[in-house]
């Protein structure tokens, strides 16, 4: 049997793994493997372009508002002395939820990224918001790219560009989801397809795949560990059910989220 190769060293996978379509390479660990000539007639634009807006996204954000500024806040203070003259890219900004918070810090300039056109309406509110990487001719101090490298065929290239606009002395901040999470095996214990559903969802990372990315593309990891979304730990409607739901996630550590925080500079083990 010929296995498929490693995305992140080139190297032939050594063996799968009992769940289908995983596979497993020394060096990086596991990774998922899809058939990429069935889905290269898919139209992932047109696909993401074509979901209903989702009312409820934006009721939640408004509840959690002050937190979103917060953590944001906290994050980008890590980093820099204070707030002023610290730029912002949001990459797949959705309708701007982390745009308003940038601007509420007193980031300038802040901009997005989105695909979806009704998203983008709505982002725009805060700042220019572009339909692709290539469109940006300008670097920033912060990059945020979440959920989105999952979803991104050459996410090498992809992973590329977004080092190339942020600025030497800046940050990125990269959150891929955790196919290798308790959430994910369980998932597919039970015969589902874990996080992973292509057409929309296609790369899964592991913590060992993203520090093998970092590594690839001669920058260090300041930051890397497993998180959890938020609709798993906060309760965004104020539902009972919710609420237990992501205290139960908590507590049982099934992280479905790797959260990194990248900087220039030779590879090096996070702290």
């Amino acid at each position: 049997m010929i296995y498929p190769t490693c995305p992140f060293c080139g190297r032939p996978a050594e063996r799968p793994t009992r769940f289908e379509g995983i596979h497993f390479c020394g060096r990086h660990g596991a990774f998922e493997w899809f058939d990429r000539a069935r889905m290269k007639d898919v139209d992932l634009t047109g696909i993401y372009q074509s979901y209903k807006y989702n009312v409820s996204l934006e009721r939640d954000y408004r509840a959690m508002r002050p937190r979103y500024i917060r953590g944001l806040r906290a994050r980008i203070l890590k980093y820099f002395d204070g707030l002023q003259g610290v730029s912002f890219l949001d990459v797949g900004c959705a309708n701007g939820e982390y745009l308003d918070c940038a601007v509420d810090l007193g980031l300038s300039p802040v901009a997005g990224v989105e695909v979806d056109e009704k998203a983008r309406a709505k982002a725009e509110a805060f700042g220019p918001v572009f339909m692709s990487l290539k469109d940006i001719h300008e670097t920033y101090s912060v990059v945020q790219c979440k959920n989105v490298l999952s979803n991104i065929e050459d996410f090498q290239e992809f992973f590329s560009d977004l080092l190339c606009l942020t600025k030497p002395g800046g940050v990125l901040f990269l959150d891929v989801l955790n196919q290798f999470g308790l959430v994910a095996r369980i998932k597919k214990w039970l015969g589902r397809p874990g996080i992973l559903r292509p057409p929309f969802v296609i790369n899964g990372f592991s913590k060992k795949a993203v520090a093998a990315l970092a590594e690839k593309h001669g920058v260090r990891l300041s930051r890397l560990e497993t998180t959890y979304s938020g609709s798993d730990i906060l309760p965004y409607r104020k539902s009972l059910a919710l609420a237990v739901r992501g205290r139960i996630t908590k507590a049982v550590a099934a992280s479905t989220m790797i959260a990194a925080e990248i900087v220039p500079g030779p590879f090096g083990e996070p702290r």
